[in-house]
């Protein structure tokens, strides 16, 4: 079965015998499949060509293209059938491979291999050209151009052979009989052979003697029959080479004029026809032959120093200098030229502004055409690699380049030469900005040195002055980018992720702080802002302006303003406090905020985020000086006139507001609130703003309510707890209601002995913690656990009154307070009684006991009865048995008492439980005063 590729479908075209055939009258091997039903009937007859790509596929199937891109498919109903086939087809493309001669020439010779011969003839060989047969040359090239290493032996046969010139000469003779028919052959045979992607063959058709030949060729386009193209009138009537500079190296200019030719090509010539291959190679083509021209460029010492000649003339800052230095290049190149015995005419240079050798107009267009090369070189130069290309812009910095851009920005721009002039200036100074800024910075600050003070105009006065008086939008953005540039200081904010890191700013030195940068901007702000800034002293304040009235402006007037504000912006947010200066003292705001009112929605803004930056500045004088000329209102106002509507102004506005409430500036807030306020609350009733103006609303509401009273209380501990009512009523009631004899509740005695009196007297005295009892005080005075090391005392002859520890006054140890005994009792054998340690924290009067002996009097055990009440110690007295309700009655004492801290809820309910055993120590007491 033979198939048919069409479209994405194999289409059937019937079952046919298919045999491999030689045909002796064309020899040519061909493939022939006659149909099974009608064998007088071909359904496919197809030459074997040594270049065609065949395929065997599942051992039934062969596929294959044709060379008109058409694919066919034949499969086989038995393997024998298709291998019969499939070898026939290897024998003769394998016999093609083995005769086929190197050489591009004719081939010739006979024998029993001439059918062979051919096929190798027309896939090794080009028909010499001549008329009538152009389609069948063009058929060929394309055959021959899908092998690489066909195809490279092909162009250099062409180029050897001088085949192009030949396709010339049958164009002339075709064009002199008129014949379209092959000249529209000849332009498609060409537009093959520039398509083939050699760059050996653009610099061969690129040779004076045949490019307008080639460009003659490719005017008779075969797409449009009727048209003619006239490349070869405007390469000989509009172009012509100029040099301002003259070019003393022939191969330097040959690749100008290359790289022009090359450019017209790709532009204008095969502009409709290049495909993604041809369009990189022409390209690289023109990088190669600019990169030769800018290292030229670059390393001639004298070629820069003569560009710059014509422009240092009297009165321009920073010229004398650069003469100097070119007196020196003069006699260099003198030297050179005496040394290297150069012949021919000596080099014309244009001469200075102040010489007589030629008119002031013809100067004058001197120093335009040399602008306007300067304008190709830089533009060339931005399509080198990086670091050929910052070598060059720096090169040409330090040569002074400069100043033609100065001369520039002179001329006048009513002038279409002048417009032409300033616009080539503009281009080349931003190309420069964007490579070497800190170069053009150099410039004006040597132009400043040379000046002495004097007033000047450097290239940064003419570029402000520029952007002022220029009507046009092209120069107006010009200088703009280009004063953006030239000020422009990278901030260094850390919150910034833009920006630099913190510990960078740290070990290098800010831009800002820079000498150079700072006496840049001390002379701008000293000179040239105001020059810069003036056209806002055009416009009316805000005040002045009539309710809902628009300022009037043309569109040149609107773009300048608009590049005016970005400015503003600009410097508001970077130059720190010389920007600061300046707005505090003149009314620059007041004018800006007139333009809130523009009908151009962009200047609108535009304006808008100069006060936007304002607040991000959060400089309280600023702030003062809104408030100073209410800059607010006009703010406010806009606000009110887009509520209704959702878009870029209304959002701009309400964010203003928002971020005013979130940074919470109270002076703004409060003014907006005092002198405004029925117009913010109609905001906060706006179905779009109502929820931030409201917020904005209660932001200033907290703002101006008074604090809150804060009653004094007593100093507490922050560790200790106040005692709750029910507490401070079992502590003030008596111990048991059947008895009508008190109980006192008493702190920690100082017992003190006295050997005079020869009895012993009991000091009580009331510590902190039960006077606070006593008077019903909230809080109590925890005392500090004493060490559990420093139990048991062994030195009983302390002083009484030694002074408390501080809590935190950081001593080493805490206060001892002792209770002392008489000497007698110091050799007593009893074990001293264990105290129990409270797990919470106490205060600093902490008491470290010594074990007390047991009592030898009635007095002693009743004192210790009695202590063993108020401070809850278990006392083993040595006299008494102790019974278990004693030992419960001083456990129970332990837990309630007024010095280890406040009562637990669940130890009143067990006194109760315990006022039997009270009243058993109380009626032992009681026995003993009767005895």
């Amino acid at each position: 079965k033979v198939y048919e590729l069409v479209g994405s479908h194999w289409e059937d075209q019937g079952t046919a015998f298919c045999y491999g055939h030689f045909d002796e009258a064309t020899n040519e091997a061909q493939l022939i499949a006659r149909s099974e039903t009608d064998l007088d009937n071909t359904i496919l007859c197809t030459t074997i060509r040594s270049c065609d790509v065949y395929q065997r596929q599942q051992e039934t199937l062969i596929v294959w293209t044709e060379p008109d891109g058409v694919d066919y498919a034949l499969s086989f109903q038995e393997a024998e059938g298709c291998s019969e086939v499939w070898n026939f087809i290897a024998e003769v493309q394998q016999h093609m491979k083995a005769s086929e001669d190197h050489g591009f020439g004719p081939l010739s010779g006979t024998g029993p291999d001439a059918d062979l011969l051919a096929a190798s003839k027309l896939r090794g060989s080009l028909p010499e050209p001549r008329m009538n047969c152009i389609p069948e040359i063009d058929r060929i090239i394309k055959i021959l151009s899908r092998a690489t290493a066909v195809k490279e032996k092909m162009c250099e046969w062409m180029q050897r052979e001088g085949y192009i010139a030949s396709l010339i000469e049958v164009f002339t003779k075709s064009e002199d009989l008129e014949s379209l028919t092959d000249l529209h052959a000849l332009c498609r045979c060409l537009q093959t052979i520039l398509l083939l992607n050699d760059h050996t063959i653009y610099e061969h058709i690129l040779d004076d003697r045949i490019f307008m030949g080639v460009m003659g060729i490719l005017e008779y386009d075969p797409e449009f029959p009727d048209h003619k193209a006239n490349y070869r009138e405007f390469l000989r009537q509009n172009t012509r080479f100029h040099a301002p500079i003259p070019i003393r190296d022939d191969a330097i200019e040959r690749k100008v004029h290359h790289t022009y030719r090359l450019q017209f090509l790709k532009d204008v010539v095969l502009a409709r026809v290049l495909d993604d291959s041809t369009f990189n190679v022409i390209n690289s083509c023109i990088l190669f032959n600019q990169m030769d021209i800018i290292n030229h460029v670059q390393h001639d010492r004298f070629f820069l120093a003569y560009v710059v000649q014509p422009f240092l003339e009297e009165g321009v800052a920073g010229v004398r200098w650069w003469r100097e230095r070119l007196k020196e290049f003069d006699d260099t190149r003198a030297r050179s030229d005496e040394a290297m015995d150069v012949d021919g005419p000596p080099l014309q240079i244009l001469p200075s502004a102040t010489g007589d050798a030629e008119p002031k107009a013809e100067l004058e267009a001197s120093r335009r055409s040399v602008v306007l090369m300067l304008q190709q070189l830089c533009a060339m130069g931005k399509n080198v690699q990086l670091p050929t290309r910052l070598n060059f812009f720096r090169s040409l910095i330090d040569r002074a380049i400069l100043f033609p851009v100065q001369w520039s920005f002179t001329q006048d721009e009513n002038d279409e030469q002048g417009k032409q002039t300033i616009a080539a200036a503009g281009e080349t100074l931003s190309i420069l900005l964007d490579h070497d800024i800190n170069g053009v910075r150099g410039f004006v600050l040597r132009q400043l040195a040379e000046a002495d003070g004097a007033q000047s105009n450097t290239l940064l006065l003419l570029m402000c002055k520029n952007m002022v008086r220029s009507r046009d939008l092209a120069v107006q953005s010009q200088m703009g980018d280009a004063l953006r540039l030239m000020l422009e200081i990278p901030l260094n904010d850390p919150n910034d992720p833009t920006s630099q890191a913190p510990l960078a700013m740290k070990l290098m030195q800010r831009a800002k702080d820079d000498p150079g940068v700072e006496k840049f901007l001390e002379y701008f702000y000293k000179s040239c802002v105001e020059t810069l800034f003036k056209p806002f002293g055009d416009i009316p304040e805000f005040k002045q302006l009539q309710t809902e009235s628009t300022i009037p402006m043309s569109k040149e007037r609107t773009n300048l303003f608009l590049y005016l504000c970005d400015l503003l912006c600009n410097f508001a947010l970077q130059h720190s406090f010389r920007s600061h200066f300046y707005l505090l003292s003149s009314n620059v705001s007041a004018r800006v905020a007139s333009l809130l009112s523009s009908r151009d929605k962009h200047l609108c803004l535009a304006a808008f985020r100069f006060f936007r930056i304002c607040l991000r500045i959060n400089n309280r004088n600023l702030f003062n000086h809104l408030i100073k000329f209410d800059i607010l209102q006009p703010i406010i106002d806009l606000a009110v006139k887009e509520s209704r509507r959702d878009n870029l102004i209304s959002s701009s506005c309400q964010e203003f507001f928002d971020y005013m409430r979130k940074e919470n500036i109270k002076e703004l807030i409060n003014h907006c609130m005092t002198k405004h306020e029925t117009q913010i609350r109609k905001l906060a009733e706006t179905p779009l703003g109502g929820p931030r103006f409201s917020a904005l609303i209660r932001r200033w509401e907290m703002n101006v309510e008074p604090l809150p009273e804060i009653k004094e209380e007593p100093d507490a501990k922050p560790e200790n707890r106040g005692l709750s009512r029910d507490e401070e009523r079992y502590f003030s009631e008596d111990g048991s209601d059947e008895d009508n004899q008190p109980t006192t509740l008493i702190s920690s005695p100082t017992i003190t002995s006295s050997k005079a009196s020869g009895s012993t007297l009991l000091k009580r005295k009331r510590t902190a913690g039960n006077a606070r009892l006593a008077g019903g005080s909230p809080q109590m005075t925890l005392p500090r656990t004493p060490p559990i090391g420093n139990l048991v005392g062994y030195s009983g002859d302390d002083d009484d009154d030694e002074d408390d520890g501080d809590l935190f006054g950081g001593a080493s140890h805490p206060p001892k307070r002792r209770l002392s005994v008489s000497p007698e009792d110091d050799n007593a054998s009893g074990p001293p009684a264990t105290p129990r340690l409270s797990h919470r924290r106490v205060g600093s009067q902490a008491q470290t006991f010594q074990p007390l002996p047991s009592p030898d009097d009635d007095e002693d055990e009743e004192d210790t009865l009695l202590e063993s009440l108020v401070t809850g110690r278990a006392i083993k007295l040595s006299s008494t048995p102790s019974t278990p309700s004693t030992l419960k009655s001083a456990s129970s004492s332990t837990n309630s008492s007024p010095d280890m801290g406040p009562m637990k809820m669940g130890e009143k309910r067990r006194r109760a439980n315990e006022d039997d055993d009270d009243e058993w120590m109380l009626e032992r007491l009681a026995t003993k005063a009767k005895r």
